[in-house]
């Protein structure tokens, strides 16, 4: 076994360059277990440690708490099948708190963003959205932006 940091581990991670998350698992990483850990050897870092950053973290942001915990378990997880480390300290660590869904609503000013960028597209599929076609009219079978009528 190596005498390694948590963040000499970090650049080693392997997996997460195959996996979709791994860019977002390695951000997640660098950003809260590396400054609480950054100068705790890997095999030494305890449960209760990861139990304090976790609990800190979902004070603010309880759904990041648990993508946190995941994010470490998979490392662990990975150290351990590289002969790095012989424990993950996530082992039976619940999650810290219950996933809650968020239902996210566009501000004002996100909507006007949204209209000028719609304002701006030449797309056929949005001039026809934007065109009296899209009423009922029986007169064509299209309509001069090219889309078909409601008919």
């Amino acid at each position: 076994m190596m005498d390694l940091c948590i963040s000499p581990i970090l650049p080693r991670e392997k997996y997460a360059d195959k996996k979709r998350s791994g860019r977002e698992d390695r951000r997640i990483l660098n950003k809260y277990l590396v400054p609480q850990l950054r100068h705790v050897r890997a095999k030494d870092v305890m449960r209760a440690q990861i139990r304090v950053i976790l609990d800190e973290i979902a004070k603010d942001a309880p759904n990041m708490a648990n993508r946190v915990l995941a994010s470490v378990r998979k490392m662990y997880n990975w150290a351990i099948g590289q002969d790095l480390v012989e424990h993950n300290p996530c082992f039976k660590v619940p999650a810290p708190s219950k996933e809650r869904r968020r239902d996210r609503v566009l501000s004002n000013e996100e909507l006007k963003k949204v209209w000028d960028a719609l304002d701006n597209d030449k797309s056929s599929v949005i001039a026809h959205s934007k065109c009296a076609c899209s009423s009922p009219s029986g007169a064509a079978k299209y309509c001069r932006c090219g889309g078909p009528t409601s008919t």
